[in-house]
């Protein structure tokens, strides 16, 4: 990153500052220097940057935009370096998207609104967001493959669906983990009892980082600060609850626990008798994979209960005459 421009004056360390928009100024030393970016490159209406005409590698945005428009950038193929003003507030919809060597953007504390798809499939290695931030779109960071680092320093008020998915080099990432609502996949109790945060599995899903976590929540471990948890998913060190302990969601949503004689018997034959072989498995796959969005949507209905509840009852009282269990039980990893 060499070659990353910078407005900061070289005299003196001061911020530089747009002058007439085809030059800079320091406001401290008062030095000015000349943009090799002609000023007509910039399309500039009303404070928002609407198209970019240019074709450089590095690009300095005028200090008068206070908004990178939808799409302003958007498939910007020789685009590397970015440097944003320090008063822009918001970067609006796909504004970078398909930029695929933007490697470098500095996003200055005054931006409070990154928009859907900003930066999809873009070059981004490292990215530090910090300041005012407060809303952090659908899809802002998905597919950048090169992205190894994030540092998230505060804690925004609201963010998408998959901000940070199948970026597959990512493995460092400095943030707080309290603003996700305890689980590593889709949170039915965390809805239940009315936490509306998105999940981990929502931000990070497909990541080296999220794939570390998970084998954590698999094992039995807080993801927050890897503790124990106990059979309700409680973590013994920091009281938090990981919410997608449980597993069996149908049976759970009939019977109305997870810890009951029923489920009990069905989580034994889960784990002893389908868990060891690979049709098995696969079955249970395709359960989790299915299942908690029918009980997200149904699951509270008393057609829903009474559709499932004379087919369960049917199965547990087969598999307990078989001799299959029905006092409390621990899951196991399959």
């Amino acid at each position: 990153m060499d070659n990353t421009i910078s407005l900061i004056c070289k005299n003196c360390g001061g911020h530089l500052s747009y002058k007439n928009n085809c030059s800079l100024i320091c406001d401290s030393c008062g030095t000015v220097f000349a943009i090799e970016e002609p000023c007509n490159n910039f399309v500039v209406i009303a404070g928002t940057l609407k198209e970019y005409k240019g074709a450089s590698t590095t690009v300095i945005i005028p200090d008068h935009v206070l908004t990178i428009g939808e799409g302003a950038f958007k498939n910007s193929i020789n685009l590397k370096n970015v440097i944003l003003p320090l008063n822009v507030t918001r970067i609006e919809n796909s504004a970078f998207e398909n930029c695929e060597n933007l490697y470098f953007i500095d996003i200055p504390k005054s931006v409070q609104y990154i928009g859907d798809s900003a930066f999809k499939s873009s070059g981004l290695v490292t990215l530090n967001i910090e300041g005012e931030l407060k809303y952090i779109g659908h899809d802002a960071f998905m597919y950048c493959y090169n992205l190894r680092e994030i540092t998230i320093s505060n804690s925004f008020e609201k963010f998408g669906l998959r901000v940070f998915k199948q970026c597959n080099s990512l493995q460092t990432i400095n943030m707080n983990l309290h603003l996700f609502a305890g689980s590593l996949k889709p949170s039915i109790e965390a809805r239940k009892n009315g936490d509306t945060r998105p999940t981990f599995f929502d931000f990070f899903h497909g990541t080296p980082f999220f794939n570390k976590l998970y084998s954590i929540h698999r094992s039995k471990k807080c993801f927050y600060c890897n503790g124990d948890l106990d059979s309700h998913g409680v973590c013994s060190l920091c009281g938090e609850k990981d919410y997608d302990v449980a597993g069996c969601f149908v049976a759970t949503a009939v019977y109305g626990s997870y810890d009951c004689p029923q489920v009990w018997t069905l989580r034994r034959y889960r784990d002893n008798t389908l868990a060891k072989t690979w049709y098995g498995r696969a079955f249970i796959r395709t359960y989790y994979a299915v299942s908690p969005t029918l009980v997200k949507l149904f699951g509270h209905t008393e057609w829903f209960k009474k559709m499932w509840k004379g087919k369960l009852d049917h199965m547990v009282s087969d598999l307990q005459a078989k001799g299959v269990e029905s006092t409390p039980y621990e899951d196991r990893s399959w």
